[in-house]
């Protein structure tokens, strides 16, 4: 491989994965989530919850995604959709593993949010069961 080539999200090698992390379907509810980056407004109350493609948590900055979680300083709930899926098991076990990892960095920084992992009805199941072998080989 060129030496100039940068792999996505190499930085977080080794680090821990999340803990207690809820794996669920993607709902119709889930749909009127708005984004990390929208500002607070009436609707977030009593609740308030946002949304972050899974894509986006691995190439956005995650000191920028932890400054935006601060904005949201009443942030009860963040939901990162699996917006990616191949065909090829060990991409999808790797692309959910950085989630896992990336996810584990944010609650360092913000213990009292409640990180969940949303897959689209087709491919949760595969979500589901190669979630379970990550946590799996983990312990």
């Amino acid at each position: 491989m060129k030496s100039t080539y940068q792999i996505l999200s190499s930085y977080l090698d080794g680090r821990p994965l999340a803990k207690d992390v809820q794996v669920r379907a993607w709902s119709s509810e889930d749909e009127n989530l708005f984004f990390i980056d929208a500002d607070l407004n009436v609707l977030d109350f009593p609740h308030c919850r946002r949304v972050l493609p899974g894509s986006r948590l691995l190439i956005d900055d995650l000191a920028m995604i932890s400054g935006q979680i601060d904005l949201l300083n009443s942030l009860e709930e963040l939901v990162i959709k699996i917006d990616y899926c191949s065909p090829m098991t060990v991409i999808n076990k790797l692309f959910l593993k950085r989630i896992l990892q990336a996810i584990g960095q944010l609650q360092q920084n913000h213990p009292n949010v409640v990180y969940i992992i949303a897959a689209e009805d087709s491919d949760f199941d595969r979500t589901r069961t190669i979630y379970e072998q990550i946590k799996g080989s983990a312990a």
